[in-house]
């Protein structure tokens, strides 16, 4: 066996190719299939079934959900890897074991073993070459495969159905809300967007869903009763339930700039109730728990709740300390990520409409400021006009810049499409000189929001700790 040293493995897994880059693919299922991950991990000794896991697909919110599910079992003195994506800064922290990355050492020592195999699939099958997802999610399963750990919560790539990661039989599935993303290779409506998320429902298992439009929620019902799968829902307590057997509710108390705090109601006494008013009426049937959460956003309150059905569903002992303590230490990178208090700078991943909303409803909810300033760099592959229709309204000046990846759409031409909203736009060559623009205009009561894809995110991490901390008005 060959054994690669860092820089060897870093070059041959940049071989591959990696679609989270590009957009000049066609998502077909001649090709997205699973035989190749099924292949190389049967070649393996299917290092997938070693542990028990927990599958979350969605379009938005399955990376936060994953995180906090990670942190609340980690408490629970479980040995928990996770696998998310995209990174923010560095690959290796797309694979975790109780909040410790993966090394980049390590990584070279799993790419020793993997690589052989990986020749004799392309040799020996007609399936093709894997790319650089198929082979980095061979890597986590094997990693925590060899580290024997308890159960990991895996994070589905993109879509569901033929993602590299759905070759797991998870214990609980948890589809988080469901909304227009990715339209090219899922689809363009909403049904058939929620065909290839609910593809990861497994026969005689447990699925949690966020409360989802009624076309989408159907989709999934129907899933589950094709696979025999035990169906949650999870339901505002002081809106309409769609679904309200085996439901569980959240209460919004305060959402603020400090965090949020909610009930959760556990349940699966009542049947066939028709929504929050019937609910109300019963609350003696409940469980009730009251919890904090640091992070920033009502959205995270369902992303939260799904995390904590999740940790009600499983067939294990989980304390009500473990929750709280889980969630109390929880920290999220790009997401709502306060860098700067005065003035006021945030990160955060944002990159489709739904996400947008989101983080207009938290900026007009949460902080008290005097102007916004919001730099923008998305992927050419995403709706722009529908991103750019919502936040454009609430920025005094928005920098158009660029990521460094293939990906990355020219700002001139985001440019053409916002300008219809707004004519309150400025274009930076890169995010330093974006940075260095928002700078020279604002003033420490003013917010500033760097946002549009994790790839920008990660660039602002490296690039703010080489910038002067002290701005005009400070």
């Amino acid at each position: 066996m060959k054994v690669y040293s860092v820089n060897r493995a870093k070059k041959w897994l940049n071989s591959f190719t990696d679609y989270e880059k590009t957009t000049s693919y066609s998502y077909t299922a001649d090709y997205f299939n699973l035989n190749r991950i099924k292949w190389i991990l049967k070649k393996l000794g299917q290092p997938q079934d070693k542990f028990k896991s927990i599958h979350i697909a969605g379009t938005k919110g399955k990376g936060s959900t994953a995180y906090i599910l990670a942190s609340i079992l980690k408490e629970a003195k479980f040995q928990v890897g996770l696998y998310t994506s995209p990174h923010i800064v560095s690959e290796t922290e797309r694979i975790q074991i109780n909040g410790e990355k993966i090394t980049y050492q390590e990584i070279a020592e799993l790419v020793s073993i993997i690589a052989p195999v990986v020749t004799d699939l392309t040799k020996k099958t007609k399936y093709g070459i894997p790319t650089f997802f198929e082979i980095y999610t061979a890597i986590a399963f094997l990693y925590f495969a060899r580290k024997k750990i308890d159960i990991g919560v895996i994070e589905v790539g993109m879509g569901g159905r033929l993602d590299a990661t759905n070759v797991i039989n998870p214990v609980v599935s948890i589809i988080t809300t469901i909304g227009y993303d990715h339209t090219k290779e899922l689809g363009n409506s909403l049904t058939s967007i929620a065909q290839e998320k609910a593809g990861i429902i497994k026969e005689n298992s447990i699925v949690i869903s966020a409360s989802q439009y009624s076309s989408v929620d159907r989709v999934i019902q129907k899933q589950c009763k094709i696979k025999n799968a035990k169906y949650f829902v999870l339901a505002s307590c002081s809106g309409k339930a769609k679904l309200c057997r085996n439901t569980f509710y959240f209460k919004k108390l305060i959402s603020d700039i400090n965090g949020n705090t909610f009930n959760f109601y556990t349940s699966t006494s009542l049947r066939g109730c028709v929504g929050a008013t019937l609910v109300a009426r019963q609350l003696s049937n409940f469980v009730v728990e009251k919890y904090y959460l640091p992070l920033l956003g009502e959205h995270q309150i369902i992303n939260t709740s799904l995390a904590i059905a999740a940790i009600k569903s499983l067939p294990l002992q989980i304390p009500e300390n473990a929750i709280r303590q889980g969630l109390k230490n929880i920290e999220l990178s790009g997401r709502l990520e306060i860098v700067s208090k005065k003035p006021l700078i945030i990160l955060d991943g944002a990159h489709n409409v739904e996400s947008a909303r989101v983080l207009k409803e938290c900026i007009k909810k949460t902080f008290k400021t005097n102007k916004i300033f919001l730099i923008i760099a998305m992927s050419s592959n995403k709706d722009i006009k529908g991103f750019g229709n919502i936040l454009c309204p609430v920025a005094s000046k928005i920098i158009l810049t660029r990521f460094n990846a293939q990906r990355s759409a020219n700002p001139n031409k985001i440019k053409e499409i916002l300008k219809k909203f707004t004519r309150k736009i400025v274009v930076a060559s890169d995010l330093k000189s974006a940075i260095e623009k928002a700078y020279n205009m604002l003033s420490c009561n003013d917010l500033l929001c760097v946002t549009g894809s994790f790839y920008i995110i990660g660039e602002a991490k490296k690039t703010l700790k080489f910038l002067p901390p002290l701005l005009k008005g400070d």
